[in-house]
């Protein structure tokens, strides 16, 4: 039954459009609702690459989704962020599915700070896309841009557009349309212990999702996530610790349909 609802969705093009932009794939993003377009941090690389703005370290990252708990829609996300002394630089891959339908993206890009309150950045990304019946992938270009800004000392605004220019593969199939993404949000320092995150997202051709979350600092290194997204508030938790300069982090969503999706992200600072 679950494989037959994975494939309705894929024809209804819901698939599609939610792995365009491949984007926030990693265990912190998707245990807060993937509300963390304000939040600088290593998982910007597949977010809002103006939070790479500030990392000073050389970064590998690894992460491993099992989409409703099934291979076939699993995500595979690599990347590495190399700073240099006046910004930095990101590259990543980024692939869901596998023989059956397929999409990936490689990103490259460029964030760095302009004074001491503003961070912004822009990515350029190769999209491939495999169809059984195809036997060569579709393959186009596009680019992201982001940007960070300090309101004050505890709160921070983010804003992102993913492909600035809709289009269709096809005048015919609809479906096969690349839409516009364009999110904005806020992430507050409560205490020292909490921090809360809010987001809109609005896809072309969609009504606007609203997600939230939190992430509460329970033991130092140790931390508890938690959020919810969209009008059927959909559910993810999740957890993360940091040992010398391995950085972990293990998180879940849930479908009401579909069921769970556990994911995981590995980050290793060189």
């Amino acid at each position: 039954m679950k494989v037959f609802l994975l494939f309705a969705l894929m024809l209804s093009g819901l698939f599609l459009t939610a792995g365009q932009g491949l984007t926030n794939t990693s265990a912190r993003s998707v245990s807060m609702a993937n509300a963390v377009i304000a939040s600088p941090s290593n998982e910007s690389l597949f977010s809002n690459q103006a939070g790479l703005a500030g990392i000073r370290d050389f970064l590998i990252t690894v992460t491993y989704e099992s989409k409703y708990g099934l291979n076939e829609y699993s995500t595979m996300a690599l990347g590495t962020v190399i700073p240099f002394a006046k910004g930095t630089a990101g590259i990543s891959f980024t692939q869901f599915g596998r023989k059956l339908y397929r999409i990936s993206k490689t990103g490259i890009a460029y964030s760095r700070n302009f004074g001491e309150s503003v961070a912004a950045a822009l990515q350029f990304d190769v999209l491939s896309e495999s169809f059984p019946e195809n036997s060569l992938p579709f393959m186009t270009m596009t680019v992201e841009m982001g940007m960070i800004t300090i309101i004050s000392p505890i709160v921070k605004v983010g804003f992102h557009l993913c492909n600035p220019f809709s289009y269709t593969k096809s005048a015919i199939v609809s479906m096969h349309r690349r839409p516009s993404v364009f999110r904005c949000g806020v992430a507050w320092i409560i205490s020292n212990e909490l921090n809360y995150f809010g987001e809109i997202e609005k896809m072309s051709g969609n009504l606007p999702c609203i997600k939230t979350g939190i992430e509460f600092s329970a033991l130092g290194a140790f931390k508890l996530r938690a959020g919810v997204q969209g009008v059927d508030l959909q559910p993810s938790a999740g957890f993360g610790f940091i040992n010398d300069r391995l950085m972990v982090d293990m998180g879940f969503s849930y479908h009401g349909n579909l069921g769970f999706s556990p994911i995981i992200t590995l980050n290793y600072c060189l």
